[in-house]
């Protein structure tokens, strides 16, 4: 995704993104977010299914991404970048979601 591509280097409350591409779940490092490219449910379901008890940010694009286990997913709605959040998910994996963030966001559980 472009846009994941974009933060590489970027800094966020003084800590920097790097943005690393993970070839295979054997490889899947610790980590803070985690995005799951591309569109095949199946694909993202193993993902998810090995950090599910971590707290970890999931975050996707797929339609059924959240209702699938992920935390945030990444839609577009009138041309617009729009954000849903499954407080379930976010909650079960040890994640507080800050009012602010959730001021903006569609929530589902």
């Amino acid at each position: 995704s472009k846009l994941v591509k974009d933060m590489q280097g970027q800094s966020v409350n003084g800590r920097t993104i790097i943005v690393q591409p993970v070839p295979t779940l054997d490889q899947l490092p610790s980590v803070h977010i985690l995005f799951v490219a591309g569109s095949d449910p199946d694909k993202a379901r193993a993902v998810l299914a090995r950090v599910r008890s971590a707290p970890v940010l999931t975050v996707g694009e797929h339609d059924s991404f959240t209702s699938d286990g992920g935390i945030v997913r990444l839609f577009t709605d009138d041309g617009r970048l729009r954000f849903e959040i499954d407080m379930t998910h976010a909650e079960n994996a040890g994640l507080r979601v800050s009012a602010k963030m959730l001021g903006l966001a569609k929530i589902v559980r």
